[in-house]
């Protein structure tokens, strides 16, 4: 029992058990004392296998040139006992013999097979001894040894930057949530929405007293469904909302206001037709046969840039001919239900110090020259951008219609507000936001370097999904951190 007792683990290193040192530092000491640990006890284990194998092979030899001699020994005492009865007549008679001297004990033969078994019977007693009397601690393999230190070190790290986080994240957080005006942007784009998109619009074919007869004809712009609805809305709920019905030819631009009076509007307002070329789609043949002078055929597809009309605009006689103006920039898209557009087309813009009555002369002159023609509109807005005053913030306003190749008319809006320029209470914010960009990348380079530090490959730390997603996430914060 005594024998097969294990002895006491060493105890660390002065160096892995000072209290002083941190569990960082600890830990890389544990590291390399286990790795000096697992190297001996490994290159131990090596040279015990060589001396045990070499002194098995020196053993097999012996025993089997002892065999071999054993065997040729017997080969000759055999051949000499065949020859023994051919002289007998040559010796004394037995009788004399063993009267004269006793006899002589005879030689025991050698049994090669027992010593062969006495081999086998040696070495799996060696073996067992070995089993039994080698190591009596058993150690982990050095790569199982380096996961666990690795999978302790990462889950430090982890707790850590945890903890360095969550109180940096939650002041960056109180400084940008409180100095957001939530109450007053939303307030904003109400009053937008209200003004534009929900007031009604009058009858599409008015009658004489029948707008108020019959108050159930009125839609607002989402219920927009044909070409003379479009013209309403402009006329009607547009242009009295957006514009003074006296001159403000006398009237600085910061003071001219929309809406309930807190609203600025800033550069001009755009509105923006888009059509389709002819023949850009193929009927049915069958149905609507080709080549017939007295039945033209015509087809009008879905809106792609290659097929969309580019040539003076103006389809009743004495209308205003309208050019397309080709966009400012190739970035800029206009992101639809069906469909994406470019921010050129068919544009009017109306400055912001017009008058109404300018502006409806406007509006007349493109339903004059069926600007919003249904079979070949496909998309038709109307663009500002203002300041609201009581929120502190921009407002982007977009109220659109596209059309579907069979006629259908898709109202849709896109209002938000943004902010620019700088303000006193978030500098505090840039200054929090630009902390967390460089302590981001800091964190990047310093989980690179400890990758590489324990597994000593830089290839395998872009395999992880989750590095990627870092690497991503560090970009993306750094635009947006040069762009603001």
């Amino acid at each position: 029992m005594l024998g097969n007792r294990r002895p006491r683990a060493k105890p660390l290193s002065s160096e892995a058990s000072d209290p002083t040192i941190s569990h960082v530092d600890r830990l890389r000491a544990l590291r390399a004392e286990s790795k000096d640990k697992v190297y001996f006890s490994a290159l131990h284990q090596a040279q015990n296998k060589r001396l045990f194998t070499q002194q098995t092979e020196e053993r097999r030899a012996a025993r089997l040139q002892a065999d071999a001699e054993a065997k040729e020994n017997l080969r000759r005492r055999e051949k000499g006992a065949k020859a023994k009865p051919e002289a007998a007549g040559d010796a004394p008679a037995p009788a004399a013999a063993a009267a004269s001297s006793p006899a002589p004990e005879p030689p025991k033969p050698d049994k090669p097979e027992e010593d062969v078994a006495a081999v086998r019977g040696d070495l799996r007693r060696e073996a067992e001894q070995e089993r039994v009397h080698g190591l009596s601690v058993r150690l982990l393999p050095f790569d199982v040894v380096q996961e666990q230190i690795a999978t302790i070190l990462v889950e430090r790290w982890l707790l850590r930057d945890f903890i360095l986080h969550v109180p940096f994240l939650t002041i960056f957080m109180i400084f940008f949530i409180g100095r957001r005006r939530f109450a007053e942007e939303f307030f904003a784009i109400d009053a937008a929405y209200k003004s534009l998109a929900v007031e009604p619009l009058p009858p599409t074919h008015p009658f004489t007293g029948e707008q108020n007869r019959y108050p159930y004809f009125q839609k607002p712009f989402e219920e927009i469904g044909n070409e003379e609805d479009w013209y309403d809305f402009l006329e009607a709920i547009a242009v009295p909302k957006l514009f003074a019905t006296v001159p403000r030819s006398g009237i600085p631009p910061q003071d001219i206001t929309i809406f309930s009076g807190n609203v600025v509007p800033i550069g001009a307002y755009r509105v923006r037709f888009k059509h389709v070329r002819d023949r850009t789609c193929t009927p049915n043949e069958a149905w609507y046969p080709a080549n017939e002078s007295w039945f033209p055929r015509e087809c009008y597809g879905e809106y792609e840039d290659s097929r969309e009309q580019r040539n003076a605009y103006a389809l009743e006689p004495g209308a205003k001919v309208y050019h397309w103006q080709e966009c400012d920039s190739s970035v800029l898209r206009i992101t639809g239900r069906f469909s994406s557009y470019d921010c050129g087309g068919y544009i009017i813009e109306i400055p912001v110090d017009t008058n109404a009555t300018a502006a409806y002369q406007l509006v007349n002159e493109a339903r004059k020259a069926r600007l919003a023609k249904t079979l070949t509109l496909r998309f038709a807005s109307l663009d500002f951008i203002a300041y609201s005053t009581s929120a502190s913030a921009f407002l982007y306003v977009r109220l659109a219609i596209e059309v579907t190749p069979g006629g259908g008319f898709m109202p849709w809006n896109h209002i938000r507000t943004f902010r620019g320029g700088g303000q006193p209470g978030w500098v505090v914010v840039d200054i929090l936001f630009g902390l967390m960009v460089i302590f981001a990348i800091y964190r990047l380079i310093e989980d690179f370097r400890k990758h590489y530090e324990l597994t000593k490959k830089r290839a395998s730390y872009f395999a992880d999904a989750w590095n990627i997603l870092s690497i991503l996430n560090t970009i993306f914060f750094s635009i947006s951190l040069v762009m603001h």
